[in-house]
């Protein structure tokens, strides 16, 4: 009886270790600081903040990703003589049923923020992953 519970007992903890597990940082590949940018993935929600220009986050541990995921993102735009906070949301559909979820694994993902014109600007993003076996 002691052997099956111990067996039983390594099966559980074996079952916890092999959960899959997402690791996002943020690279800020733009002359623009990233005040803030929101992740959402199945209702939760991670942030990070203060990303200086061509500066990578911390790494958060995150419940998954898709690959078109949607963010919301606060750019912060320092003028000569004032200080502007721009906010932006960007979107992209997310298609629950195709192959776009992304599960485990260490990423990266690289925004380029472009200003268009005084008040507006673009964001280009891409992951770009660090897992050797890919």
């Amino acid at each position: 009886m002691k052997y099956l519970l111990m067996l039983l007992l390594v099966f559980v903890l074996s079952s916890f270790t092999n959960e899959k597990q997402v690791e996002l940082r943020i690279y800020n590949d733009s002359k623009f600081k990233i005040e803030r940018i929101k992740i959402s993935f199945k209702g939760h929600e991670i942030e990070y903040k203060n990303i200086e220009s061509k500066s990578y986050s911390e790494t958060k541990a995150v419940d998954g990703l898709w690959k078109d995921n949607c963010y919301d993102l606060t750019i912060y735009k320092k003028n000569f003589f004032t200080k502007n906070f721009w906010a932006h949301q960007i979107c992209y559909p997310v298609d629950h049923i195709s192959d776009n979820k992304i599960e485990n694994g260490k990423y990266t993902l690289k925004l380029k923020i472009k200003q268009k014109d005084k008040k507006s600007f673009s964001v280009e993003s891409e992951y770009i992953t660090e897992n050797k076996n890919e």
